[in-house]
């Protein structure tokens, strides 16, 4: 098992590296630059400053220098300055929506998991009975469903009919004088209840139906 999966890790590489260049090209190759927006229009500013802000941005060079530089930049950490919020890349992704996205992936992969593993077990222990075609059904309709009409959905009737069981909004930002580190630990705290509902309407509608079919793929070839 460990030898699979390095073997798949290892098989990654490759595939992260042809991706990486194929959006860096399709970006560069795209009409307009990130000067372009930055000085679109302000009037006072010449083609010498251009010129000059495209110098020391690189991007006077050919896409594929600029590819392999950024390239030995995000190896070593370095993912850039955000210009629109005015941060480091890496604070943007990793401190401020990482969290929040782990916050809400992670109890909706293990609410996923502790529904699927045991119905679809069951499901497939069960073949061809009552409670495997009802389960069959209703798995086809959760996919069959857009998410973020289910969400809204869910949105609606919680904080219409029971809106004591979501423990009201969760507070995402920082307070007055209040470190990063104290206002993410408040989001984590005092968001677990908040996300619930968010968790449950986004984990995976099919996972019931994939751990019946590898639970009968495992009965047929023990």
């Amino acid at each position: 098992m460990g030898t699979y999966a390095l073997r798949r890790v290892i098989q990654m590489i490759p595939l992260l590296f042809v991706i990486s260049l194929l959006i860096f090209m399709l970006t560069a190759l795209q009409p307009g630059d990130p000067v372009d927006q930055l000085v679109f229009g302000n009037s006072n500013i010449t083609s010498e400053d251009i010129a000059r802000l495209k110098a020391a941005y690189g991007l006077d060079q050919a896409w594929y220098t600029r590819y392999f530089f950024w390239l030995k930049q995000a190896l070593t950490g370095n993912f850039g300055y955000s210009q629109d919020f005015g941060i480091p890349a890496w604070d943007f992704v990793f401190q401020q929506r990482l969290p929040n996205t782990l916050l809400l992936t992670v109890p909706a992969l293990v609410i996923s998991t502790l529904i699927a593993v045991p119905l679809g077990i069951f499901s497939a222990v069960r073949q061809y009975s009552a409670l495997d075609y009802v389960l069959t059904f209703f798995a086809f309709v959760a996919v069959s469903a857009p998410v973020f009409w289910v969400g809204a959905l869910a949105l609606y009737f919680f904080a219409v009919f029971l809106p004591q069981a979501t423990g009201g909004w969760c507070r995402c930002h920082r307070g007055p004088g209040q470190s990063r580190a104290a206002g993410r630990r408040q989001l984590v705290g005092g968001g677990t209840r908040q996300t619930e509902v968010p968790a449950a309407a986004a984990d995976d509608p099919d996972a019931a139906r994939d751990r019946r079919d590898a639970a009968l793929y495992a009965r047929q070839h023990a």
